[in-house]
C-alpha cells in the first residue's frame, strides 16, 4: 500500500525534474527521445478526451495537462539551449521545423503568426 507521503513525494518529483532540465543542458539523445515522449503522450491525452464518457471521467485531465505543459515547456527551453550553443538542431526538430514551415522562410512565418 503506497502512503500518502509517498504519492506526494512521487508528485513533486515531475516539477522538480523539469525545473532541473531548465537549470542543466539535456543531452541530443534524452531531448530527442523526449519530444517523441511528448508528442506521444499528447495525442493519447487528445484521444482520450474524444472517447470520454461522462465529465467524471475527467478527473485526471487538469493535472495531466499541467504536468503534459510543463514537461513541452522543459523540452522547448533545453532544444533552445541547445541550438543556440551547438549551432545545429537534432534531426528530430530539424525535420519538425522543416514540416512546419513547409521548406520556405514565408509559410514558416505565416505558420509563428499564426501560433502567436
Amino acid at each position: 500500500m503506497i502512503t500518502t507521503q509517498a504519492k506526494t513525494w512521487r508528485m513533486t518529483l515531475i516539477p522538480l525534474g523539469i525545473l532541473l532540465s531548465f537549470l542543466f543542458p539535456l543531452p541530443q539523445v534524452l531531448l530527442d527521445v523526449g519530444l517523441c515522449i511528448n508528442f506521444i503522450l499528447t495525442f493519447t491525452l487528445v484521444f482520450w478526451v474524444f472517447s470520454l464518457k461522462s465529465i467524471y471521467s475527467a478527473k485526471l485531465f487538469p493535472p495531466l495537462f499541467l504536468y503534459l505543459c510543463l514537461f513541452r515547456l522543459g523540452l522547448n527551453l533545453a532544444s533552445t539551449r541547445w541550438i543556440l550553443s551547438s549551432g545545429w538542431a537534432s534531426p528530430i526538430i530539424f525535420s519538425l521545423g522543416s514540416f512546419f514551415s513547409l521548406g520556405s522562410l514565408g509559410a514558416g512565418i505565416a505558420t509563428c503568426c499564426l501560433f502567436f
